[in-house]
Protein backbone atom coordinates (compact mmCIF):
# COMPACT_ATOMS: atom_id res chain seq x y z
CA UNK A 1 0.00 0.00 0.00
CA UNK A 2 1.50 3.32 -1.31
CA UNK A 3 0.75 6.63 1.05
CA UNK A 4 0.50 9.93 -0.86
CA UNK A 5 0.16 13.07 1.31
CA UNK A 6 -0.71 16.20 -0.35
CA UNK A 7 -0.19 19.85 1.82
CA UNK A 8 0.78 23.55 1.25
CA UNK A 9 0.49 25.76 3.93
CA UNK A 10 -1.71 28.19 2.15
CA UNK A 11 -5.04 27.79 1.15
CA UNK A 12 -6.44 27.25 -2.11
CA UNK A 13 -3.34 25.86 -3.47
CA UNK A 14 -5.32 23.02 -5.17
CA UNK A 15 -4.82 20.12 -1.98
CA UNK A 16 -8.28 18.97 -2.07
CA UNK A 17 -9.00 19.07 -5.91
CA UNK A 18 -5.87 17.33 -6.77
CA UNK A 19 -6.24 14.46 -4.19
CA UNK A 20 -10.11 13.92 -5.56
CA UNK A 21 -8.79 14.07 -9.04
CA UNK A 22 -6.13 11.58 -8.88
CA UNK A 23 -8.07 9.47 -6.96
CA UNK A 24 -10.61 9.55 -9.32
CA UNK A 25 -7.91 8.77 -11.62
CA UNK A 26 -6.46 5.87 -9.81
CA UNK A 27 -9.91 4.36 -9.67
CA UNK A 28 -9.82 4.12 -13.28
CA UNK A 29 -6.83 2.47 -13.22
CA UNK A 30 -7.92 -0.55 -11.22
CA UNK A 31 -6.45 0.78 -7.97
CA UNK A 32 -8.53 0.29 -4.76
CA UNK A 33 -8.44 4.11 -2.98
CA UNK A 34 -8.97 5.77 -0.08
CA UNK A 35 -8.39 9.48 0.67
CA UNK A 36 -8.09 10.50 4.65
CA UNK A 37 -9.84 14.03 4.98
CA UNK A 38 -7.74 15.69 7.65
CA UNK A 39 -8.85 18.76 6.60
CA UNK A 40 -11.31 21.04 8.96
CA UNK A 41 -13.51 21.91 5.99
CA UNK A 42 -14.33 18.67 5.36
CA UNK A 43 -14.30 19.22 1.64
CA UNK A 44 -13.37 15.92 0.63
CA UNK A 45 -16.02 14.08 2.52
CA UNK A 46 -18.91 16.91 1.25
CA UNK A 47 -17.85 15.73 -2.58
CA UNK A 48 -18.07 12.15 -1.49
CA UNK A 49 -21.32 12.67 -0.26
CA UNK A 50 -22.55 14.87 -3.39
CA UNK A 51 -20.74 12.01 -5.78
CA UNK A 52 -22.40 9.28 -3.95
CA UNK A 53 -26.07 11.11 -5.18
CA UNK A 54 -25.14 12.50 -8.78
CA UNK A 55 -22.85 10.12 -10.09
CA UNK A 56 -23.09 6.14 -10.30
CA UNK A 57 -19.50 5.13 -10.57
CA UNK A 58 -16.92 3.76 -8.18
CA UNK A 59 -15.48 6.53 -5.88
CA UNK A 60 -12.90 6.58 -3.33
CA UNK A 61 -13.49 5.64 0.05
CA UNK A 62 -13.31 8.84 2.23
CA UNK A 63 -12.85 8.75 5.66
CA UNK A 64 -12.38 12.39 7.85
CA UNK A 65 -10.45 12.51 11.05
CA UNK A 66 -7.82 14.37 12.96
CA UNK A 67 -4.13 13.86 13.23
CA UNK A 68 -4.94 11.69 16.36
CA UNK A 69 -7.01 9.18 13.83
CA UNK A 70 -4.64 8.83 11.15
CA UNK A 71 -3.13 5.84 12.16
CA UNK A 72 -5.94 3.90 12.82
CA UNK A 73 -7.33 5.27 8.95
CA UNK A 74 -3.93 3.91 7.59
CA UNK A 75 -4.06 0.66 9.34
CA UNK A 76 -8.07 0.62 8.17
CA UNK A 77 -7.48 1.51 4.48
CA UNK A 78 -4.51 -1.59 4.67
CA UNK A 79 -7.14 -4.14 6.13
CA UNK A 80 -9.60 -3.09 3.60
CA UNK A 81 -6.82 -4.12 0.88
CA UNK A 82 -6.34 -0.27 -0.36
CA UNK A 83 -3.40 0.12 -2.75
CA UNK A 84 -3.28 4.25 -2.68
CA UNK A 85 -3.95 6.30 0.55
CA UNK A 86 -4.26 9.82 -0.52
CA UNK A 87 -4.25 12.35 2.52
CA UNK A 88 -5.93 15.93 2.09
CA UNK A 89 -4.33 18.08 5.06
CA UNK A 90 -5.37 21.48 6.03
CA UNK A 91 -3.18 24.69 5.20
CA UNK A 92 -1.11 25.03 7.73
CA UNK A 93 1.98 23.42 9.23
CA UNK A 94 1.55 21.93 12.39
CA UNK A 95 1.10 18.32 13.99
CA UNK A 96 -1.37 17.31 11.30
CA UNK A 97 0.72 17.77 8.56
CA UNK A 98 3.75 16.56 10.11
CA UNK A 99 2.20 13.28 11.79
CA UNK A 100 0.78 13.05 8.22
CA UNK A 101 4.16 13.76 6.48
CA UNK A 102 5.87 11.01 8.13
CA UNK A 103 3.95 8.11 7.15
CA UNK A 104 4.19 9.17 3.56
CA UNK A 105 5.81 7.56 1.01
CA UNK A 106 5.25 10.54 -1.28
CA UNK A 107 4.76 14.04 -0.03
CA UNK A 108 3.05 16.57 -2.78
CA UNK A 109 3.16 20.02 -2.74
CA UNK A 110 0.66 21.91 -5.43
CA UNK A 111 1.14 25.53 -6.08
CA UNK A 112 0.13 28.13 -7.96
CA UNK A 113 1.97 30.69 -10.25
CA UNK A 114 1.20 34.05 -7.49
CA UNK A 115 3.36 35.54 -5.39
CA UNK A 116 1.73 34.40 -2.00
CA UNK A 117 1.78 31.23 -3.48
CA UNK A 118 5.58 30.95 -4.22
CA UNK A 119 6.44 32.52 -0.57
CA UNK A 120 4.07 29.66 0.53
CA UNK A 121 5.86 27.17 -1.14
CA UNK A 122 9.11 28.49 0.37
CA UNK A 123 7.91 28.12 3.53
CA UNK A 124 6.17 24.86 2.99
CA UNK A 125 9.76 23.81 1.52
CA UNK A 126 11.87 24.58 4.59
CA UNK A 127 9.18 22.74 6.93
CA UNK A 128 10.02 19.87 4.75
CA UNK A 129 13.81 20.70 5.04
CA UNK A 130 13.56 21.25 9.09
CA UNK A 131 11.88 17.54 8.92
CA UNK A 132 14.45 16.09 6.49
CA UNK A 133 11.16 15.33 3.90
CA UNK A 134 12.54 16.64 0.93
CA UNK A 135 13.84 13.12 -0.45
CA UNK A 136 10.28 12.07 -0.79
CA UNK A 137 8.82 15.67 -2.30
CA UNK A 138 7.72 16.42 -5.32
CA UNK A 139 5.78 19.72 -5.95
CA UNK A 140 3.00 20.01 -9.08
CA UNK A 141 2.26 23.26 -10.72
CA UNK A 142 -1.81 23.79 -10.18
CA UNK A 143 -3.59 26.70 -11.86
CA UNK A 144 -0.92 27.96 -13.92
CA UNK A 145 -1.50 31.19 -15.11
CA UNK A 146 1.34 31.63 -17.68
CA UNK A 147 3.43 34.57 -15.33
CA UNK A 148 6.58 33.91 -16.23
CA UNK A 149 8.34 34.92 -13.60
CA UNK A 150 6.55 33.37 -10.79
CA UNK A 151 6.83 29.93 -12.82
CA UNK A 152 10.80 30.75 -12.51
CA UNK A 153 10.35 31.16 -9.03
CA UNK A 154 8.98 27.77 -8.59
CA UNK A 155 11.38 26.43 -10.71
CA UNK A 156 14.18 28.06 -8.97
CA UNK A 157 12.97 26.68 -5.07
CA UNK A 158 12.24 23.60 -6.34
CA UNK A 159 15.30 22.36 -8.55
CA UNK A 160 17.75 25.25 -7.30
CA UNK A 161 17.02 25.85 -3.68
CA UNK A 162 15.65 22.48 -2.09
CA UNK A 163 16.24 19.79 -4.69
CA UNK A 164 13.09 18.46 -4.66
CA UNK A 165 11.21 16.70 -8.22
CA UNK A 166 9.50 19.26 -9.99
CA UNK A 167 6.56 17.60 -12.02
CA UNK A 168 6.88 18.96 -15.84
CA UNK A 169 3.41 18.94 -16.25
CA UNK A 170 1.28 21.81 -15.30
CA UNK A 171 -2.22 21.75 -14.67
CA UNK A 172 -3.79 24.81 -16.26
CA UNK A 173 -6.08 27.71 -14.59
CA UNK A 174 -9.16 25.83 -15.86
CA UNK A 175 -12.32 26.25 -14.08
CA UNK A 176 -12.96 22.41 -15.42
CA UNK A 177 -10.93 21.11 -12.44
CA UNK A 178 -13.33 22.20 -9.72
CA UNK A 179 -16.68 22.28 -11.49
CA UNK A 180 -15.95 18.66 -12.60
CA UNK A 181 -16.00 17.97 -8.78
Amino acid sequence: MRIWTVRNQKGGSGKTTLVLHTAVAAIERGLAVSVADLDTLRSAEKWSELRHRKVHSPAPAIVHGSMHDLEGMIEGAREAGTDLVLVDTPAATNNTTLRADSSAHMIIVPTKSSFLDVQALDETLHALQDSAKLGRTVVVRTAANGDKKMEAEIVRLARDVYEVALLDTQLPNQAIFATSL
